[in-house]
């Protein structure tokens, strides 16, 4: 009563909601101190438009190289002074910004140096060497006199081996190029290929946080946001790089590096998340699933990142809690479009010789309506898996596309009539005795006179429904349907049925009719009091 009584009292109807005015809104943003961030975009932008400016320091470059760098470092070493003397006294959020900004910065001017290193080698030599130190000497000093901010050790040397390879980079290229910019074809296929996604997957050895909140230098999320700011200014020098060398950065380069960062976040979702939810899991798993797309147009780069994926979907599917195995299995169906997606028409040609002429993005899209239809229970979804079916059917037989198509549209919809719920609402007993006199029909009708594909295509869908029918039965107990079991044996005999009418005498066919009159005699004997009793209902009272 008292709860009842506090929620009346704090629950006016005809209480106006205060609305936050522009005093309120300036307040949060100021909290959020915005300043920061806005000078470190500014030196940026002002750095780069002076050295490319040819009116400044006379437009040698050396001097520009030597502005820009120097410039950088002392704003930087500003940068983490002011943090440290920050939290010193205690101010922790802005403390924490300013360390986060210093190591988002860290990397930043050893992207000049790669376009410096083509005029002035020994000089960019030494520049990187000495911006190496000044970066690991502030990570030192922000370790020693802010022992507050969580960045373990782990993290540091993560950081090391990312601060080696933009240490290595520039140095490498001047190596490499000799004058000829298209030797720097391979190295940069093998940074975006295998080396980033390699140092991005590095991140999972990362320690998992011990708890959770606190003040602004120990948030549990900060030393996987700093790893992944390293990260991408590693990608975006790599990048710098072979912008010099003239190579355009291509879309499936990035697919990769997409799906090893996106598997990470999702393994590591917890970092940020004390208890994620069965949504944010399946959000993460959705980036997953989305990551190869960048390759599409490259098989040899996508087909490899769909086998991972769909690899990946299945070991969660079997490992993961029960809650979080239901989004894993229905990525780890979704993936095989993918596959299909992905597979060079030189493979399908290698399987079959009727594969040849199969678009893959076609098949793919077929596959995937195919398998959003047996997720569902309802009959309308099997209505469309069916004509997915009948049309992909229908492009293996192109002389007979419409038997074909029958076939194939009916035995996808016998099969998804097994997951059709019967709960008295709705009665589709109607329905599938017609699908069985559709599929019986047809198939006799194809049968007369044809060959013998005509007959193995029918009779493995007849097949295949049974199959499918008796392991629903086993496993879940379901009951299957009489219309089922009649259409299996009607199209399994259908064949031979045609054959026994062409090739046979009149006296025979009499023998077998006599025997056909007697069994349906022998069945009406056996229901007649259902039926009998079903005329009994509807005379009138």
């Amino acid at each position: 009563m008292e709860a009842i009584m506090n929620s009346e009292t704090t629950t006016k109807p005809n209480e106006a909601v205060p609305t936050p005015n522009w005093r309120q809104w300036m307040r949060r943003l100021l909290v959020c101190n915005p300043f920061f961030l806005c000078s470190a975009a500014l030196l940026l932008f002002g750095v780069d438009k002076l050295s490319g400016d040819p009116g400044f320091l006379d437009g040698d470059e050396t001097r520009q190289l030597l502005f820009a760098f120097f410039a950088l470092q002392i704003y930087e070493l500003i940068v983490v002074g002011t943090a440290v003397a920050l939290a010193r006294r205690q101010i922790w959020y802005d403390s924490a910004l300013l360390t986060v900004l210093d190591h988002g910065l860290a990397l930043v001017p050893f992207m000049m140096m790669s376009q410096a290193v083509l005029t002035s080698w020994s000089l960019t030599t030494m520049l990187t060497l000495g911006g190496g130190v000044l970066a690991a000497s502030r990570a030192a000093a922000v370790r020693t006199w802010n022992p507050r901010f969580n960045l373990p050790q782990k993290a540091l040397a993560l950081g090391g081996a990312l601060l080696l390879l933009n240490l290595a980079l520039p140095v490498a290229f001047r190596l490499v190029i000799k004058e000829d910019f298209e030797r720097w074809t391979g190295p940069n296929l093998f940074l975006w290929l295998f080396l980033l996604p390699l140092l991005a997957a590095s991140a999972n050895l990362l320690p998992r946080p011990a708890r959770y909140g606190g003040l602004g230098p120990e948030r549990h999320w900060l030393p996987l946001f700093i790893f992944g700011l390293w990260l991408a200014a590693s990608s975006v020098h790599v990048w710098c790089v072979g912008y010099v060398a003239h190579l355009p950065l291509q879309l499936h380069l990035l697919a990769p590096l997409a799906c090893v960062c996106t598997w990470t976040m999702a393994n590591r979702i917890s970092d940020c998340l004390p208890e994620p939810s069965r949504q944010w899991r399946g959000a993460m798993l959705l980036l997953v699933f989305g990551a190869p797309l960048f390759a599409l147009d490259h098989p040899e780069i996508f087909f490899p990142l769909a086998a991972l994926n769909f690899a990946g979907f299945a070991i969660l599917w079997h490992r993961a809690p029960k809650e979080f195995a239901r989004s894993a299995r229905s990525f780890t169906l979704s993936s095989v479009p993918l596959l299909v997606a992905g597979m060079p028409q030189s493979w399908l040609a290698a399987i079959s010789p009727v594969l040849a002429g199969v678009d893959p993005i076609a098949a793919s899209v077929v596959l995937f309506v195919l398998g959003a239809s047996l997720h569902s229970m309802q009959w309308q979804a099997g209505t469309f898996g069916a004509l997915a079916a009948a049309s992909a059917a229908g492009g293996f037989y192109p002389h007979e596309p419409m038997h074909a198509a029958t076939q194939a549209g009916l035995v996808f919809l016998f099969i998804h009539s097994l997951r059709w719920v019967g709960d008295g609402r709705a009665d589709h007993s109607a329905l599938r005795w017609g699908m069985t006199a559709a599929w019986i029909g047809n198939a006799w009708m194809w049968m007369h006179g044809a060959g013998w594909p005509q007959g193995v295509f029918t009779m493995s869908g007849a097949v295949l429904v049974a199959l499918a029918a008796l392991t629903t039965w086993w496993r879940w107990r379901l009951p299957v349907a009489r219309s089922l079991m009649v259409g299996c044996a009607g199209v399994m005999l259908a064949g031979p049925g045609n054959w026994f009418l062409i090739y046979s005498r009149p006296g025979q066919l009499a023998l077998a009719a006599s025997l056909l009159l007697f069994a349906v005699g022998i069945a009406l004997a056996l229901t007649r009091h259902r039926w009998e009793r079903c005329l009994h209902q509807d005379k009138p009272g």
